[in-house]
């Protein structure tokens, strides 16, 4: 079963997590910095997409980053994050979309949507298996997918697979940009879970780097399959349509 990167279809019913906001101004978005503009287009031509994929093109390097250090102490603070991961701001030197090796990239909004450091071992095998970068998901995929994993577990039915998650939800290229993806669900799944919690328009526009025991808390077992973490332009089990 995959998730795809597909067109609008017949019976489909449209879930777009960029048209809702959370307070403050419906129109407010990311601020794209430098360049000519061309990654950020109302609409992004496929073969310039996969030329900027294959030369680490992302509209993510565009982004002004609005993230402070008082805010990354209080991210650790609020949310119990350990001294055994480093969270630190970009330096100037250094991409958004390309960590250095052993760090992530990460969005302080993801923790308002269930997301925790280090990962969840049910978060960290859905993004094994998207074979996308934590930050190239819009926050209302973690929302979508972690709620379907508290339903399950309160409905005794153990763990939502991905092929679960295909069946209701269709992965989708964020139009005019490169590199960032959200999700809609289709109308003719009876019963689908739909989740229309609202998202930051802006939410692109803070970020920072984690390092350190990020992947797996204490105790859990890995898999060896390590989490993308350099943004790509899809993913394992991703099949473009």
């Amino acid at each position: 079963m995959f998730i795809g990167a597909c067109r609008h279809k017949q019976g489909e019913r449209d879930w777009d997590p960029r048209d809702e906001s959370e307070g403050g101004d419906e129109d407010e978005e990311a601020e794209i910095v430098g360049g000519d503009g061309g990654l950020v287009d109302d609409e992004v031509d496929m073969e310039d997409e996969v030329v900027a994929g294959r030369i680490g093109q992302y509209s993510i390097d565009k982004v002004k980053n609005e993230m402070t250090e008082g805010e990354l102490e209080h991210l650790r603070l609020e949310y119990g994050i350990p001294d055994t991961i480093k969270l630190r701001l970009l330096r100037k030197d250094e991409k958004a979309s390309q960590p250095p090796d052993g760090s992530v990239l990460i969005h302080p909004g993801f923790f308002k949507c269930g997301f925790r450091l280090p990962l969840h071992p049910y978060v960290h095998k859905f993004l094994r298996t998207l074979g996308l970068a934590p930050m190239q998901i819009n926050p209302n995929v973690y929302i979508a997918w972690l709620s379907m994993y508290v339903l399950w577990k309160q409905l005794g039915l153990g763990e939502p697979s991905f092929a679960q998650f295909a069946n209701q939800y269709c992965l989708k290229k964020h139009p005019g940009s490169i590199g960032w993806w959200y999700v809609c669900a289709f109308m003719n799944i009876e019963g689908a879970l739909i989740t229309n919690n609202s998202s930051k328009k802006a939410w692109k526009n803070k970020y920072f780097f984690a390092s350190g025991n990020w992947k797996f808390r204490e105790g859990d077992v890995g898999s060896g399959a390590r989490v993308q973490t350099c943004f790509r332009r899809a993913g394992g089990y991703l099949h473009v349509m």
